[in-house]
């Protein structure tokens, strides 16, 4: 899929009347602002709302790989602090 920066999206809307929609891709598909997402942090999967509040909706544009539909599947690892 190709890449376009904003300026080029910004060029197309205006030549074309498009309108974007508010959707980003994450690992297993697409979201639309405003609908929860899995965020795979370092402390364990965490159900969070994709929206512009708390740089969510920035990190995902930047880390879609991390954010995904269906909830993660984890596996308990100890790790010893001593």
């Amino acid at each position: 899929m190709a890449q376009f920066t904003e300026a080029q999206l910004l060029e197309l809307e205006s030549i074309y009347g498009l309108k974007r929609k508010n959707i980003l891709p994450v690992k297993d598909g697409v979201i639309k602002k405003g609908e929860m997402v899995w965020w795979r942090s370092e402390e364990g999967p965490q159900h969070v709302v994709a929206e512009d509040a708390e740089g969510v909706w920035d990190n995902i544009k930047a880390y879609p790989r991390v954010y995904s539909l269906a909830k993660p599947i984890v596996s308990t690892k100890v790790v010893y602090a001593d």
